[in-house]
């Protein structure tokens, strides 16, 4: 199982929900291990007791929700979600990032820090969500993320 990148400081709770939400899943999926990108003075007390489970990339910077996302991602190279971005992509043992921070400047910060996939112009969000028939999710494609999007854009987000 490749290691998760969690920006901690992301979202309206911020670094307290966020480090919970951790704790949490780290206690009930004993396989898990987390990258946590954020201030590792409030991190290291609660998450240091999962051992070589986690690891702590120290960020006391953060991309507020009102920033304007390419700004605040040119701007900010040391905030958590730059940071934890630059993980996901230079490293092979990082599979996934997760941030409850500006839909905005994950999108744009993983369109200019991951990249994209050849041939597809624009990235989509693309969550799963449970159903109503047991064990059967079913994914949501760009859930409100483009107002404008052509034929052929559409045709891309069917191809992701």
């Amino acid at each position: 199982m490749k290691k998760i990148v969690l920006d901690c400081l992301g979202g309206d709770n911020g670094l307290p929900a966020m480090l919970a939400g951790a704790v949490c899943a780290l206690e009930q999926n004993p396989d898990l291990q987390l990258v946590l990108v954020g201030d590792a003075a409030v991190i290291q007390p609660q998450a240091g007791k999962f051992g070589n489970r986690v690891e702590i990339i120290d960020a006391k910077v953060n991309i507020a929700m009102d920033e304007h996302p390419t700004q605040a991602i040119r701007t900010k190279p040391d905030s958590s979600l730059v940071l934890g971005l630059e993980q996901l992509k230079k490293r092979e043992d990082c599979g996934a990032f997760v941030s409850a921070g500006s839909t905005g400047a994950v999108l744009t910060g993983g369109f200019m820090k991951v990249g994209r996939i050849a041939g597809v112009s624009r990235p989509a969000l693309c969550p799963t969500l449970p159903s109503l028939i047991d064990g059967q999710d079913f994914m949501l494609l760009d859930c409100g993320a483009n107002m404008d999007c052509t034929a052929v854009q559409l045709v891309q987000f069917a191809v992701m």
